[in-house]
């Protein structure tokens, strides 16, 4: 700690002001990201986002470093009575940062896609993993000038770090080395070992003049380092990779088992974890009302299928291939001139869409769900004449149906009678899943459709429910972009 009491308090003072403008510069680049990285077009949209970003960077990287330029003066006054003198602010290095930072926005997104994750999730993710990396790049603009004039100022015997009061394991370990000392001939550690800020780290530097007084907590920290260090069994290497995992274990930092575990710890990542999500269906919401508030010319069965309604099955993407729920809204949806597609299954609506596939589909006159006909028989050829007796030409069906190996629930595609010149006037089979177009009694010749479950339900004349349709279907490609 510093040695005279004012010291401490112009640190913690600092500090808070440092990491107030960290949060705020991360505020402002959540907007940037936003509003300059394309999740379907990331090769276009890349540099412009990294120009963006390290325009940002280099305005609050000046700002912390400014701001700890303000307080050096004040800070050298309170430990040593002379506060009379000039600090210099270090360049933010452009090209450097760029460098740093290139992986942070394309490469990040990639990642998390190949990882499995949905692109609004890997868009998210990404961007909170790259908030870490911004957050600690702001700080370096301070940190960088308090060590920098560490090293210039005759009086200062170095510099150390210090805490938010509750860190990891990692940042307490290097708390507890001490001040890094500028002086080769009094150097007791490596100076690289003081500057691993992590991302999201609360901590900042403090100029030493004199000795080093660690604090209680300090103390503490210390005592928890070498106790680890001295649980290891006889011969084992006591290097920090192995230390640290005991002080986790053992002791209450920020990253402890026994800190994550208390109810106040979970209660905060259940709400972040809620506000991420609520997040995510926000935006879906509002991207999909922009299209259902504008249609366009109602699509032919060529233009609404043939792939366009669920592309990520041909892409081979996770999701794609169990979400037949998702894929005859979204037909459906472009037949009536909404440039759509089909979601990934990834929500527990479309779980539920399983049990009542009529649920996204309402009759304005009656705002009632559209009534189901069970045409099933264990004839086959009485299954194709029910059919074709409902359905009306120009009209529109969906037809759900079980499987007779029982392993999967099921599927659901749609049935049109287009026009008297089409088939023959007879109704074909669009599955919007994967794209093909069948004739209905070829369709249900297959062994594997279990012909007693068929069901169906009209859906040309009813409307998409607006309200959970964000869950099933989204912006074309074409509307994102």
């Amino acid at each position: 700690m510093a040695s005279t009491a004012k010291g401490t308090l112009l640190t913690d003072q600092h500090r808070r002001r440092q990491v107030a403008l960290a949060i705020t510069a991360d505020s402002q680049m959540r907007r940037v990201w936003d509003s300059t990285l394309d999740v379907n077009d990331l090769d276009r949209t890349q540099p412009i986002w990294k120009k963006a970003m390290l325009d940002l960077l280099g305005q609050w990287w000046k700002v912390s470093a400014d701001t700890a330029a303000q307080y050096l003066p004040r800070f050298r006054k309170a430990e040593t009575g002379d506060g009379d003198i000039q600090v210099g602010v270090p360049r933010f290095n452009r090209s450097q940062t760029g460098k740093q930072l290139e992986w942070g926005g394309v490469a990040n997104v990639l990642w998390h896609v190949a990882m499995g994750q949905t692109q609004e999730a890997a868009y998210l993710a990404a961007r909170e993993l790259f908030i870490g990396m911004f957050h600690e790049a702001v700080l370096t603009g301070g940190r960088l000038t308090l060590q920098q004039w560490a090293a210039k100022d005759a009086r200062a015997s170095g510099w150390r770090r210090v805490s938010d009061g509750h860190p990891c394991a990692f940042c307490a370990m290097l708390v507890g080395r001490g001040p890094i000392y500028t002086s080769e001939r009094t150097a007791l550690l490596r100076k690289s070992d003081g500057e691993k800020f992590h991302p999201h780290c609360g901590c900042t530097v403090e100029i030493v003049y004199g000795d080093w007084n660690p604090s209680d907590k300090e103390k503490q920290w210390i005592d928890d380092y070498y106790r680890a260090a001295e649980s290891l069994p006889k011969g084992t290497a006591r290097t920090y990779d192995r230390i640290l995992p005991i002080m986790r274990r053992t002791g209450d930092y920020r990253d402890s088992h026994g800190y994550r575990s208390t109810p106040e710890y979970r209660a905060k990542i259940s709400k972040e974890r809620a506000e991420k999500r609520s997040e995510i269906l926000r935006k879906r919401e509002a991207d999909l009302a922009k299209v259902l508030a504008h249609p366009g010319k109602p699509m032919s069965i060529t233009q609404a299928d043939r792939g366009a309604s669920n592309p990520g099955f041909a892409d081979h993407k996770w999701g794609c291939s169990i979400n037949c729920q998702s894929c005859v809204v979204a037909y459906d949806a472009r037949r009536k001139g909404y440039d759509v597609e089909a979601r990934a299954r990834t929500s527990s609506l479309q779980d539920r869409l399983s049990e009542n596939p009529n649920g996204m589909w309402v009759d304005r006159a009656t705002g009632l769900n559209p009534r189901i006909l069970t045409v099933g028989s264990p004839n086959r050829r009485n299954v194709v004449d029910r059919i074709e007796r409902y359905i009306g030409t120009g009209q529109r069906w969906c037809m759900r149906f079980g499987y007779t190996n029982q392993r999967e629930q099921g599927h659901i595609v749609i049935i049109e009678r287009p026009s008297a010149r089409t088939n023959g006037g007879k109704p074909i089979v669009i599955d919007p899943q994967n794209g093909r177009i069948s004739r209905l009694d070829d369709y249900l010749e297959r062994d594997i459709i279990d012909v007693r479950s068929v069901r169906m339900f009209r859906v040309d004349d009813k409307d998409i429910v607006r309200k959970h349709a964000s869950e099933v279907i989204k912006p074309g490609k074409a509307v994102r972009r």
